[in-house]
């Protein structure tokens, strides 16, 4: 027993004088050890390499104490490594979304610990491309849905109104006013037919254009917009898979010659 006890007091010396090693190298290895303890990996997150700080931030059994403690570090990619581990803490993730370089904040947005209070944050940030990036998140809170609804980048409703499964969402982008982002809810295939209605008159040609080669509509409205004022409409349907082959019909006797040509296409 006194032996094993011996061996285990030495094994923790040979560790301490390692991971003070003059050796950078020596230092490295340590930090790359799967079987490095937790309190000589605590050692060397704090380690004035750069190197070894940035070994230790990818480790996949960092200690949240770790993991704060490396949140504010110098060094971007030691943060950036931070913000992508799924243990961080909800409140060094936040404050992560304050982050001075943009691929630290942007790698918080796609963290699974990203959770409604950490979004909440993101959609306060000035960022528009971190407000972007939680379009693609499928678990947002609701109020965060309406954050992004009403967001100021015509861009991020744009792409909202086509990834959103929130049916209050998309009735609300599907009439907003700006046509770039009614085009968006065009494409979203969880319109419903009152709403494919709707679009379908819509003053915009970017959003007629945007629902013929997207949805299935009623005949009616395929009818109208077979015959549309727009040629681009006109074009985009004699372009689209989706539409029926009698529309094509009508579309290859169309008075525009891109039209036509289109329609006539052999491959569709």
């Amino acid at each position: 027993m006194r032996n094993t006890d011996n061996e285990a007091v030495v094994h923790q010396e040979n560790l301490l004088r390692d991971a003070t090693s003059k050796r950078v190298a020596t230092r490295l290895a340590l930090a790359e050890d799967r079987k490095t303890p937790p309190e000589i990996i605590a050692r060397l997150a704090v380690d004035p390499s750069t190197r070894i700080r940035r070994a230790v931030a990818v480790r996949s059994d960092l200690t949240r104490t770790v993991l704060n403690t490396l949140a504010s570090d110098d060094d971007r990619n030691v943060r950036e490594a931070v913000a992508a581990h799924p243990a961080t803490s909800r409140e060094d993730l936040i404050r992560l979304v304050g982050d001075p370089h943009p691929h630290v904040r942007w790698k918080v947005a796609d963290n699974p610990g990203c959770d409604e209070h950490v979004q909440r944050a993101i959609c306060a940030s000035p960022d528009e491309d971190l407000r972007f990036k939680l379009v693609y998140r499928k678990d947002l809170a609701p109020d965060v849905v309406a954050a992004l609804v009403a967001d100021s980048s015509v861009n991020l409703r744009s792409e909202l109104a086509f990834e959103t499964a929130d049916s209050v969402a998309l009735a609300t982008l599907s009439a907003d006013s700006v046509a770039k982002v009614r085009a968006g809810a065009a494409i979203n295939t969880r319109t419903t037919a009152e709403q494919r209605r709707v679009l379908a008159r819509d003053r915009s040609a970017l959003v007629r254009s945007a629902l013929v080669r997207a949805v299935t509509l009623e005949e009616e409205d395929l009818q109208r917009l077979a015959r549309d004022r727009s040629v681009e409409v006109r074009w985009w349907m004699a372009t689209a898979l989706i539409t029926p082959r009698h529309i094509r019909d009508i579309l290859r006797q169309d008075p525009d010659a891109s039209v036509r040509s289109q329609a006539e296409d052999p491959s569709y």
